[in-house]
């Protein structure tokens, strides 16, 4: 990428490439790589942390040299991972409910020709990282979303891929925390 002569950085404010399976966003102070699936209507099935993780560090390392030729370097200081996923099945009462009471309920008490409904759970940050947000989402006549978000700093003797791994670690914890085995 080029940046405009006398330019302080990237002058479009975000721009996202996309391919069939990946989406690549840059912003003047951030990358993004998105992954998506949809088991439905995908004929690929979900290839997995791992394999995300190296095709994400494939991707800044190639980013991090490319740069390094006009004498730019890189150096990440934050990272951040985001699970998505669309619950059918289920409306947006029952999911907002359930996350909120750790599915210790089964009978929500709002009713259910509510036009809106969605619960965000801001979490105490355990030790190196942010607080992190489980939120459910709705919309009439489609299924909630439920979206896991955790955040890492990075420290300058730190790796940003170890960082995103204790992120996604996080993820985890907190979406078997907040789900049901069902």
């Amino acid at each position: 990428i080029e940046v405009l002569a006398g330019a302080p950085g990237w002058p479009i404010p975000r721009t996202r490439l996309v391919s069939k399976d990946y989406s690549l966003a840059i912003q003047q102070d951030a990358l993004e790589i998105t992954w998506s699936f949809n088991g439905d209507t995908d004929d690929a099935s979900y290839i997995g942390f791992d394999s995300l993780k190296d095709k994400l560090e494939e991707t800044i390392g190639s980013l991090i040299q490319s740069v390094a030729t006009n004498h730019v370097s890189i150096t990440p200081r934050d990272t951040q991972c985001t699970y998505v996923n669309h619950l059918s099945g289920i409306t947006g009462v029952e999911a907002s409910v359930g996350v909120l009471t750790k599915w210790s309920t089964s009978d929500p008490r709002i009713t259910s020709d509510a036009q809106y409904i969605g619960a965000r759970i801001r979490t105490n940050p355990l030790p190196g990282g942010q607080p992190a947000l489980i939120m459910v989402d709705s919309q009439p006549n489609e299924p909630p979303k439920l979206t896991i978000r955790t955040q890492r700093h990075i420290g300058p003797n730190d790796s940003a891929i170890s960082a995103l791994c204790d992120a996604h670690d996080e993820v985890i914890r907190l979406f078997m925390e907040y789900t049901s085995s069902e």
